[in-house]
């Protein structure tokens, strides 16, 4: 099901912490050539450039850790927090698994390729 573009991009927070923000300016305008955002899409790419964050800081404690404990707790909260990393990257068509999925105004539904694609057949016999 294609959903009708609407107009504008969504608006960057105020609140976003500073790796946060600068994770949203370095993967907006990739987000946006491909065309997939909306304004309604705002919340979901802050909570991904907060995971970003959220990642990268856990990886530098996870690293610096001297108790085990400590560091065997921060790899399990480091594993969920990828995970979720990993279903909304997905949900943005940012693999190359999910671009695959992503249907815009600008690409052909399955739909339309095979009706294109019979269109070619039937003009050529």
């Amino acid at each position: 099901m294609e959903v009708p573009k609407l107009d504008g991009l969504p608006a960057m927070p105020d609140d976003l912490a500073d790796d946060a923000a600068d994770r949203w300016r370095e993967i907006f305008p990739m987000l946006d050539a491909m065309g997939i955002l909306q304004p309604c899409d705002g919340p979901a790419l802050a909570r991904l450039c907060v995971l970003y964050a959220d990642e990268r800081e856990i990886r530098m404690e996870v690293a610096t850790a001297g108790d085990p404990k400590r560091s065997d707790s921060l790899r399990r909260v480091l594993a969920k927090v990828v995970d979720q990393l990993r279903t909304l990257e997905s949900e943005f068509g940012m693999t190359p698994a999910s671009r695959m999925k992503v249907v815009t105004a600008d690409r052909p539904t399955d739909d339309e390729a095979d009706s294109f694609a019979a269109f070619l057949k039937a003009d050529r016999a």
